[in-house]
């Protein structure tokens, strides 16, 4: 997908997205379905990222910045990752 976003944005366009990371509590609990995605509860398969994932997927972009934060009642743990795709 990220190469997709990368193909349409124009040159210096911006690529802003939020993942969960390995920190969060809901990590590695579930069914194992792939590399880092689990099923968890509800049925949600998510994807788990660290910073080296987040580096791989930023091919061909700047990163601008990662912020990490908590969101929700367990609470989530979070990245919010902003990218500039190069010229």
């Amino acid at each position: 997908m990220s190469k997709e976003i990368r193909r349409v944005l124009k040159p210096s366009g911006l690529n802003i997205y939020t993942a969960r990371h390995v920190g969060d509590p809901q990590y590695k609990t579930g069914i194992h379905r792939l590399e880092d995605m689990w099923e968890i509860k509800g049925g949600f398969i998510v994807h788990f990222l660290n910073r080296e994932k987040i580096g791989y997927l930023s091919e061909g972009y700047k990163i601008i910045d990662i912020k990490e934060f908590e969101e929700g009642q367990l609470p989530k743990k979070m990245y919010m990752v902003s990218l500039e795709k190069e010229r």
